[in-house]
């Protein structure tokens, strides 16, 4: 109970404008040792619980929820942070985070219609850390894509 009190102060600390209730949710997502499907087989939604410190090989070594232990690109290494989301691909065994969403950005994100598209062009965006500006910069150039469709 005391280490949940605790991660909530620290987490309202860290999301200074964020509504109390999207703080409660992601205390409860990490308690819920909680990840996401995405819509593409080959990649899931893990909150990181520490930073990606320890090296290994060409990767760094980051806990998660659920899976444990995620290696991490060498690029992304130093946006990696405890309450950040990170978009994991599936690669023979190994899970490889390639981006790192905030938590806030994330919640933007799911609560969109049209997932695929947004998260096909999270996948292609040169991006590595997306905050709720880039998702928002990228929703502005889905929706100008899908215009220019019909």
């Amino acid at each position: 109970m005391r280490k949940e009190i605790d991660s909530l102060k620290h987490f309202k600390r860290v999301f200074k404008d964020a509504k109390a209730q999207v703080v409660r949710d992601l205390v409860e997502a990490i308690k819920g040792d909680k990840y996401w499907k995405a819509m593409s087989k080959d990649y899931l939604f893990l909150l990181a619980l520490s930073r990606a410190r320890l090296p290994y090989g060409k990767y760094y070594l980051a806990k998660t929820t659920h899976f444990k232990r995620v290696l991490v690109e060498e690029e992304i290494a130093k946006y990696c942070r405890r309450g950040r989301v990170l978009m994991v691909r599936k690669d023979r065994g190994n899970l490889i985070a390639e981006k790192i969403l905030s938590w806030e950005a994330f919640v933007k994100f799911m609560r969109r219609d049209c997932k695929e598209k947004i998260e096909e062009l999270i996948m292609k965006s040169d991006y590595k850390l997306i905050g709720k500006r880039e998702l928002a910069y990228l929703i502005k150039e889905k929706d100008s894509i899908l215009k220019k469709q019909i």
